[in-house]
């Protein structure tokens, strides 16, 4: 054997059977695991997918490319896991949890490095040669049925042909010898890093177990998570209405974009009781990181709004509690509208709705989306463009639609001081 393969089983099989004899899979061997520790790999696992899977998604190096495909994706597995009747849903092992998000955060730092990202899939994808008896264990630290479980053995019987598949596209891989050391020893820290985890999971501490908004999206970081979980229904409730206000999102932005919803709804949640000031100023850093990916602060005040509505719903003698938030909320109103007034937005989407749903089955709420992005353009430019070139992206839309986009925008251009001429 030789190529990118043996120089990756050659630099981890050290690390790789030192990962194997940790208490954990010794527990885990002897059915002496306990659920909430099986559980919380699950959900370290979710967490480093994730990240990986949209890295090399994303990734402009041609022989990641080459080597990746959506038929790799492991993420929906595990998340379907997450949700069996047998797994806790929100808490977790607190440090295995941050082992994970260690992990996730060196997977980042080398996406830079294109193809050190095969090194961290080379491991996972090589984790599924057991996932057949991997399945049986874990059903029964779990208490549910190996049928029930998705992740592990996901491949079935196809397990070793798509692996000597997988195998193959990695040797045909072209690297300098830089560039295969570098996957070699992303494929160490892999194992490092998942053997932080392992060793985080068991023994573990019942005073260190903790909700974590990973438990909401595997993509979400460090964010702040209300410790209650009546307070993280009302925010993912909040963040459903929210995001079904607007069709734009989950056609663009998918389940990925579902999930992110949901631990913005959370983090938002967390901020209600603090000062208007400080509410400000963080919802402020939020409006910049929404707008600039495409998201104007219209989408950020419905949420809001919808919070709102449901924290009041829910918990009436919390009315006070909300002013400072329901005041920034409408600061936020208030500088949109400064740009292009509701009644504006009201004419021209009586103007183009009926065409473009004619034309596309839906109007996307893109005259509504657009103004947005006018007064957000102000504070943070390229917010516009950010949204308005893949409303107007002929590869996903027709030649009329976009024309009308197109319309629409000079349209906003003589009513708006947002848009830069």
């Amino acid at each position: 054997m030789s190529g990118l393969r043996a120089r990756l089983q050659e630099a981890t099989s050290r690390i790789h059977a030192r990962v194997e004899a940790a208490p954990f899979f010794v527990a885990l061997h002897d059915g002496t695991l306990p659920p909430l520790a099986a559980a919380s790999y699950l959900q370290s696992l979710s967490i480093v997918h994730a990240v990986l899977e949209h890295a090399l998604a994303t990734s402009s190096d041609s022989r990641v490319s080459h080597v990746w495909n959506a038929g790799l994706a492991k993420l929906p597995y595990l998340l379907d896991d997450l949700k069996l009747p047998g797994v806790e849903p929100l808490r977790a092992i607190a440090p295995g949890i941050r082992a994970a998000l260690a992990l996730a955060d060196r997977i980042v730092l080398n996406s830079a490095a294109g193809p050190a990202l095969l090194g961290y899939l080379y491991v996972l994808e090589g984790s599924q040669n057991g996932g057949l008896m991997l399945k049986q264990l874990f059903a029964v630290a779990l208490g549910v049925t190996a049928q029930d479980l998705s992740y592990f053995g996901c491949d079935g019987r196809d397990t070793h042909r798509r692996w000597t598949q997988f195998t193959g596209s990695l040797d045909a891989v072209t690297l300098s010898a830089d560039e295969e050391r570098m996957v070699a020893e992303a494929g160490v820290a892999a194992f490092e890093g998942l053997e932080a985890i392992v060793l985080a999971l068991f023994p573990f501490d019942e005073g260190r177990v903790a909700v974590h908004v990973t438990a909401v999206n595997p993509e979400a970081g460090r964010h702040t998570l209300p410790a209650d979980p009546s307070e993280i229904g009302i925010a993912l409730r909040a963040g459903v209405r929210a995001r079904e206000r607007f069709p734009y999102l989950e056609r663009r932005f998918g389940e990925r974009g579902r999930r992110f919803t949901a631990s913005d709804s959370c983090w938002l949640l967390t901020l209600i009781p603090l000062e208007y000031a400080t509410i400000a100023r963080n919802i402020a850093w939020l409006r910049t990181v929404l707008a600039s990916r495409g998201i104007p602060s219209l989408i950020l005040e419905n949420h809001m709004r919808e919070l709102v509505a449901e924290v009041e719903a829910a918990t009436p003698g919390r009315l006070a509690e909300t002013q400072s938030f329901r005041r920034v909320v409408d600061d936020l109103s208030a500088s949109r509208q400064a740009q292009v007034a509701d009644a504006t937005v009201a004419s021209l989407a009586a103007q183009f709705g009926t065409r473009l749903i004619a034309l596309g089955g839906t109007d996307l709420g893109a005259v509504a989306l657009l103004a947005s992005a006018h007064a957000d353009e102000i504070d943070v430019p390229g917010s516009y463009a950010a949204i308005e070139s893949w409303l107007a992206d002929p590869a996903s839309f027709g030649a009329p639609w976009c024309a009308a986009i197109r319309e629409i925008s000079g349209a906003l251009s003589g009513v708006s001081a947002g848009l830069p001429a």
